[in-house]
């Protein structure tokens, strides 16, 4: 089998994050993975090399879906729009909730057929911090958004078109469809990487520190890091050879003193033709955030 591309191959930063979304691994297992070739299909390289030419049919694709600042929402907009490109996606349902009476009971994120064959796939894209000593608090940047929460929720999400109501609710033709998981994110680890089940020894390992510590590679003076805003997280960053954005450690820390919850940066290498090229991803930590009671709220 052809390795697949990696997604720093491409140029584009929105075809970038398509990339990372349709290629890369998932942080954890969650039993239904649903595998590249199928949300890929026979020509979806293909695809992707004319969006990297011409974006502009993922750039519509994307603005008929209303703005947002919230990561989640951009990558359910981001998948969406690749199913209305992509030949082998049709009959498509996005965001269908389920309910019992005036309870909602959950929401299919999205329902479509793949290749003619009835699909519910639910997504999600999480970056935890393993904060306990043997990994058994991860949380998110907000200290409230527990791993072990979302991996209960993931799975309640994955069976609900078993659920008894849920015959009623589904379009004709999806009663008893194939299940599948899209997962993307990161662990980011102040120590050594867990290789504990279900997390995925395959995907990529971030690193975090406090702020006031060394950070990873901060002693190489090829290093530079990028302050990455939100909406960027998804997709591996890349900079032009005179990028004005890309900071030393040194000159970074002070900007990011007055944060009150932990920031993203990549960490770039300038390459041979003189870009720099994304070689790690970290997250630094404010005191404020390291003093809160967050190993308490990490607990389920």
């Amino acid at each position: 089998m052809t390795p697949l591309p990696h997604p720093a191959h491409y140029r584009q930063p929105v075809v970038r994050d398509l990339a990372q979304l349709l290629l890369g691994q998932p942080p954890w297992h969650t039993g239904c993975e649903l595998p590249h070739p199928r949300l890929l299909g026979a020509h979806g390289l293909s695809l992707l090399a004319e969006l990297d030419t011409q974006p502009q049919p993922l750039l519509d694709a994307l603005a008929q879906r209303p703005a947002t600042r919230r990561l989640g929402r951009y990558v359910e907009a981001l998948l969406h729009s690749w199913c209305q490109l992509a030949p082998h996606c049709q009959d498509i349902h996005a965001n269908l909730p389920l309910r019992d009476g005036g309870h909602t009971l959950g929401e299919f994120d999205l329902l479509l057929r793949l290749d003619g064959e009835p699909w519910h796939l639910e997504l999600a894209c999480k970056y935890y911090l393993v904060v306990g000593r043997h990994g058994e608090h991860c949380v998110g940047p907000n200290p409230h958004d527990a791993w072990q929460r979302k991996l209960a929720k993931l799975q309640q999400q994955l069976r609900l078109s078993r659920h008894p109501l849920a015959a009623q609710a589904l379009p004709a033709g999806w009663q008893g469809c194939q299940v599948g998981s899209v997962l993307r994110g990161q662990f980011f680890y102040r120590d050594t990487p867990l290789a504990l089940p279900p997390l995925n020894p395959a995907a990529p390992a971030g690193w975090w520190r406090p702020l006031a510590d060394p950070w990873l590679g901060e002693t190489h003076p090829a290093t530079r890091y990028l302050h990455l805003p939100r909406l960027a997280w998804l997709g591996p960053a890349q900079r032009p050879a005179h990028a004005s954005d890309l900071l030393t450690a040194t000159t970074l820390r002070p900007h990011l003193a007055h944060c009150d919850s932990p920031q993203q940066l990549a960490q770039l290498q300038q390459t041979a033709n003189g870009d720099w090229q994304e070689c790690a991803r970290g997250f630094v930590a404010p005191g404020a955030w390291l003093e809160s009671d967050m190993l308490t709220l990490a607990e389920v």
